[in-house]
């Protein structure tokens, strides 16, 4: 058995994978938010240039803070954000909300949960 630990900040819903597309689909299970792993950015402006119209537009570089993960346990995985997921590559036991389900154009879950 895997426990699941939800830290987005927000709830994830999963929906049944066949029925991707449909007006109803078949809720799954939740999992609540236990907490919210964040990476903070900031911008650094690299250089300014000016364009062919005379604009100068500032040209920047985003550094991001790796965030406090819990350490990792056997048969635990943890659901992230992709960008979190991506500071940490070279850690199995993230996942990411995957294949989004939207009803009246709003996100309400996903059908999976994907390891980069």
């Amino acid at each position: 058995m895997t426990q699941i630990v939800n830290l987005t900040g927000h709830p994830v819903n999963i929906y049944r994978n066949d029925i991707m597309g449909s007006a109803n689909p078949e809720f799954i299970t939740s999992y609540p938010s236990a907490g919210c792993v964040r990476v903070h950015q900031k911008t650094l402006t690299r250089e300014r240039v000016m364009d062919q119209s005379g604009n100068i537009i500032p040209i920047t570089t985003n550094v991001y803070t790796e965030p406090l993960l819990p350490p990792q346990e056997p048969g635990k995985l943890y659901i992230v954000s992709l960008i979190v997921a991506n500071l940490f590559r070279d850690r199995d036991d993230l996942v990411i909300p995957n294949g989004f389900i939207h009803l009246d154009k709003t996100k309400v879950g996903c059908i999976s949960l994907a390891k980069l």
